[in-house]
């Protein structure tokens, strides 16, 4: 034993000499600022973040250890309690990947899972954090690998508040390798932090006579956290023991000047020669691999231990076990239109995700944060007119946790779509619009079928008059907004198609007498080759007149004194769906 102590010793001091000097509590000894990865942006480091955190929250001035992966023995080397628990206020520490990691512990929620605060994020050295993750949940066994890094692997917790005084504890004593007149004899005494072991030993008796059958008693100075103790009976001690019988033993330590007793064992030797099976059982995620080797008899061993393989998670799921991943939140699948001719971005909301952050570039390979929202869409209302923007989306959980970027859309942003009605102006058909934001001209398409269009006119005026259109047909129409950006037309969507049959122009009439009788006279129409005339005596209900290929009528018949209302048609004979719409109604009295 006294070999295997020393040589642990040693690397232990070993380790310790690479240690800085411890520093005031009036400081920080960490550098501020680190750039591993080695890109444009800097990050807080996990240990400046760490250190600082206990101090600002608990006004305890921790020395300063070096790289993370030394924080564990150096707190325990400086007297500071450790362990294997997570706890409010403690410092959890992984060792790997060449420096190792720390965080801090905000809040727990089992032995195994909790949510940290840390720096050193080189995921996040983009971000306004400089790399630093708040209130970030990670479910990670003492001993196991960490999600997302199998690089690091969590070795345990200090708990800075004071240190602490010294506990002992043994693990249950083992014998194994037990043959008939041999036995491998083991103890381990655990501390709560690094303290001295002088002296240690094992004193072995017949359980059925009490007699003394072997004792070791050894004079170290050991200071760690533990002290184990191995024997193998008769190489080490020179003890022969009896087939068959049954041996009791225990083991101390002297620890700081105390002496610990552990636990009594017994052990039986074998009456016959033990002939072992070996069974290999592979690591899973969770649990550690070993070999058992088993004799007919009943006896066993395990041997040949090797670590938990942890999860191997991808897209939510454990690669190896199928496990849920505790930390997973699906990106979000997007889908992109334009309102008002803006970028429309959307998506389906994702389960867990409390927000959403929206990423913009214009060349599709450097993006920047555009806006975070609680919602399923956003309308990039500050885009500009004729560039092409490319987006995706990262959902967020309430503990901060991201998930993966989206799928990346793009759309070019354009002016909005005319907003067009629709009437006659002297049977043709009048279309108007309402100013486009950006647009600095329109054009307007004409179709006869609804299918098939032509461009009539470019246009900067808000509105258009088919003047050249033929009467009684049916005309379709949609406008363009046009905006000019470097010299280059920027159309909108087309509006929606309005259409109109147009006419012929509706007669303006005018009302005199002649010889006291009411006489009509308008100008002629084209297209028209004769004019339906009807009166009313009270303005409501009329009827025909008469028909006339003049452009004037007298009303001979009219009564004297009688108040008369009339309007008039243009009528084109080839196609009745061509015929003018009412004249102004004109009233006047018979005289005579």
């Amino acid at each position: 034993m006294r070999k295997r102590i020393l040589s642990l010793f040693l690397t232990l001091m070993f380790a310790v000499t690479l240690v800085p000097m411890t520093a005031s509590a009036a400081g920080n000894p960490y550098p501020t600022t680190q750039n591993v990865d080695g890109d444009a942006y800097y990050e807080v480091p996990c240990t400046w973040f760490a250190w600082q955190s206990v101090y600002d929250n608990q006004g305890v001035a921790m020395p300063g250890w070096g790289n993370a992966g030394n924080w564990l023995n150096g707190a325990r080397n400086s007297g500071y309690a450790t362990g294997s628990t997570p706890a409010v206020g403690a410092v959890a520490v992984w060792q790997g990947n060449g420096y190792g990691h720390v965080a801090y512990v905000v809040s727990v929620q089992s032995t195994t899972t909790f949510t940290i605060n840390e720096g050193g994020r080189t995921d996040l050295d983009q971000t306004n954090s400089h790399g630093v993750a708040y209130s970030y949940k990670i479910t990670n066994a003492v001993g196991d690998k960490r999600p997302y890094d199998n690089g690091l692997t969590l070795v345990g917790f200090i708990y800075p508040k004071g240190k602490s005084s010294l506990q002992c504890t043994w693990e249950t004593p083992s014998a194994t390798k037990i043959t008939q007149t041999n036995a491998f004899l083991y103890g381990k005494l655990n501390y709560n932090q690094n303290a001295n072991c002088t002296q240690a030993g094992v004193r072995v008796i017949n359980a059925s006579t009490g007699a003394s059958v072997a004792s070791k008693d050894e004079y170290v100075n050991y200071k760690y956290n533990y002290v184990e103790m191995w024997y193998d009976l008769t190489e080490e001690l020179g003890v022969t023991l009896t087939p068959g019988t049954t041996y009791k033993y225990n083991f101390y330590a002297i620890v700081n000047g105390k002496e610990y007793w552990s636990p009594v064992g017994t052990f039986t030797t074998e009456g016959h020669t033990h002939r072992y099976t070996s069974t290999v059982t592979r690591p899973t995620c969770t649990a550690k691999g070993y070999t058992t080797h088993t004799c007919s008899c009943g006896d066993w061993y395990r041997d040949n231990f090797t670590n938990a393989l942890g999860h191997n998670y991808s897209n939510g799921k454990c690669t190896r076990c199928g496990e849920k991943d505790p930390n997973y939140i699906a990106a979000p699948v997007i889908k992109i239109t334009t309102s008002a001719g803006k970028p429309k971005i959307s998506w389906s909301k994702v389960e867990g995700a409390v927000k959403y952050k929206v990423y913009r570039s214009t060349d599709g390979k450097k993006y920047s944060l555009l806006a975070t929202t609680t919602g399923t869409s956003i309308t990039n209302t500050k885009a500009k007119i004729g560039t092409t923007y490319y987006y995706k989306v990262k959902a967020v959980d309430a503990s901060g946790a991201m998930s993966e970027f989206s799928n990346d859309v793009n759309i070019k942003c354009r002016p909005a779509a005319p907003t067009v009605s629709i009437s006659r102006s002297g049977g043709k058909a009048k279309l108007s619009w309402k100013a486009v934001s950006g647009a600095t001209k329109y054009w307007v398409y004409r179709s006869t079928d609804g299918k098939k269009y032509t461009r009539v006119i470019s246009t900067t005026k808000l509105s258009y008059t088919d003047s050249k259109s033929k009467s009684g047909t049916k005309y379709y129409y949609k406008v363009m907004a046009v905006a000019v950006v470097n010299e280059t037309n920027v159309g909108s969507a087309y509006s929606a198609v309005k259409s109109i049959t147009t006419t012929l122009a509706k007669p303006t009439v005018k009302i005199t007498t002649l010889n006291g009788k009411p006489k009509l006279s308008w100008s002629k129409v084209t297209g028209a080759d004769k004019y339906y005339v009807y009166r009313s005596t009270n303005g409501k209900d009329y009827t025909l007149l008469i028909k006339t290929t003049k452009t004037s009528v007298t009303n001979t018949g009219a009564k004297k004194n009688t108040k008369y209302y009339y309007k008039v048609k243009a009528v084109c004979s080839a196609n009745s769906n061509a015929n003018s719409a009412y004249s102004t109604v004109v009233s006047i009295k018979a005289t005579k």
